[in-house]
């Protein structure tokens, strides 16, 4: 699971920085497969908020979706994993 959020965070900054193709791409792929290892946690499990790969990428969020270099499907793959943060963690 670290080794997943460590490559979005990264590939976030990278995006941040600069929302090239290149950028663009591998963000994306790092969300997908951020995604798929959210999907396979058994429904019990946690992500603490104090884990600085999940802090770090949220505080990149509103950074890429307000930007308007960021487009409608990176967008919505940061959505799917917000959700499925969201879901990860409910009461």
């Amino acid at each position: 699971m670290d080794s997943a959020l460590s490559r979005a965070v990264a590939a976030a900054a990278r995006y941040v920085a600069d929302s090239n193709c290149d950028n663009t791409a591998v963000f994306e792929e790092s969300l997908r497969a951020l995604i798929r290892t959210l999907d396979g946690v058994e429904p019990t499990g946690r992500l603490s908020l104090s884990n600085d790969f999940v802090r770090e990428l949220l505080d990149y969020c509103p950074h890429i979706l307000a930007a308007n270099t960021s487009s409608a499907p990176t967008r919505s793959k940061l959505l799917r994993l917000l959700f499925s943060l969201g879901t990860l963690n409910r009461c």
